[in-house]
């Protein structure tokens, strides 16, 4: 039986949900090898090779997504991912920005622009990147974790604890590590 660019892609996401990445990267493939302009599958393709640390090939094909539609938010942020992990943070940074131009209310943007940003040394800017990602996502742990680093960063130690231990309480294991280490620090 042969199958479309949808089901290759469905089939794709079914292995990536279970874990089995170089598998689903193996089906997004034969679904653009049907059809190379399948956005779905180019932007499931990319995510899959930035969870595989494969920055430099996601890069490429988030491009070729955003060549053929530029308005997914999503791919403007994955985007922003990718060139962040290869050390282009203006670059990364203008992505977060597109991606919450297409989208405003995106937790994911805002947690990415929130890193971007502590990366940069700009730490108030970073935690109110976090305080919008949490507007719109109480309940996701990433960006706690990255408003506790910068709260650490300007010597803010009681709300860093604060926002390490939601981070833990939400299921974040490198907060654990972080409040490990404020408390050899003694802070």
């Amino acid at each position: 039986m042969e199958r479309n660019a949808d089901e290759l892609t469905s089939l794709g996401l079914s292995m990536r949900d279970q874990g089995r990445i170089e598998e689903a990267i193996d089906f997004y493939n034969q679904a653009l090898k049907i059809n190379p302009s399948h956005s779905f599958a180019l932007i499931n393709k990319g995510a899959a090779l930035l969870y595989r640390k494969r920055y430099s090939d996601a890069l490429e094909c988030l491009e070729r997504v955003l060549a053929l539609s530029p308005a997914i938010a999503a791919a403007w942020n994955n985007k922003s991912v990718a060139l962040g992990n290869l050390g282009r943070q203006k670059e990364a940074l203008a992505c977060c920005e597109k991606a919450l131009e297409l989208n405003p209310s995106y937790p994911e943007a805002w947690y990415n622009k929130a890193g971007i940003l502590g990366g940069l040394g700009l730490f108030n800017e970073a935690i109110e990147c976090c305080d919008r990602a949490l507007s719109y996502r109480p309940h996701y742990a990433a960006p706690w974790f990255n408003k506790g680093a910068a709260l650490y960063q300007l010597e803010r130690y009681a709300e860093a604890r604060k926002a390490f231990k939601e981070a833990v309480r939400l299921g974040d294991s490198q907060a654990s590590q972080a409040l490990a280490t404020m408390e050899e620090e003694g802070h």
